[in-house]
């Protein structure tokens, strides 16, 4: 299973169900590509952006039914905004995943904490900073929380 950037995010959400549906000889991975978007102030208005639009996106739709990862949602029944980012459902998916992600994403950078990437222009030492510590968290992120269990690389050329 794969997708990128939002299909990425959709990919961490229903891996386990898909992995489920699947016969168990069947070797299953799931690669959500840049689906991880971090839980953030945006240094421009100190609001959590991209967590407020979770936030209105679950109020407009069933939310009654949660997200497809019911051990979150049964972990956060108040809190289900948190079942809509990677960082906290990581924990959550049992079927293993391999998590290609950028570390320096424009679209994230600027519209999730704020950091403005203008062509041929420098950032200023606080943008670097801001863009440094985003990049850092999601390097922790996906070393700690990736489902190690299979090392696709090695696996994928495998001769049995």
């Amino acid at each position: 299973l794969s997708g990128e950037s939002a299909g990425g995010l959709a990919a961490f959400h229903w891996t386990d169900y898909l992995a489920a549906k699947v016969s168990p000889s069947t070797k299953f991975w799931s690669i959500p590509d840049s689906g991880v978007f971090i839980d953030a102030p945006n240094k421009l208005t100190g609001q959590n952006s991209y967590r407020i639009w979770f936030e209105n996106l679950l109020k407009l739709s069933n939310t009654e039914t949660g997200t497809p990862i019911s051990a979150c949602n049964q972990a956060c029944p108040n809190e289900l905004w948190k079942c809509m980012f990677a960082e906290h459902i990581f924990k959550f998916i049992n079927a293993p995943i391999f998590t290609p992600q950028s570390l320096y994403d424009s679209w994230s950078l600027y519209n999730i904490i704020g950091v403005r990437c203008p062509d041929h222009q420098s950032l200023t030492d606080a943008q670097c900073k801001t863009a440094k510590e985003y990049s850092s968290t999601i390097v922790t992120l996906c070393m700690s929380s990736s489902k190690s269990q299979i090392n696709p690389p090695t696996e994928y050329g495998r001769q049995s």
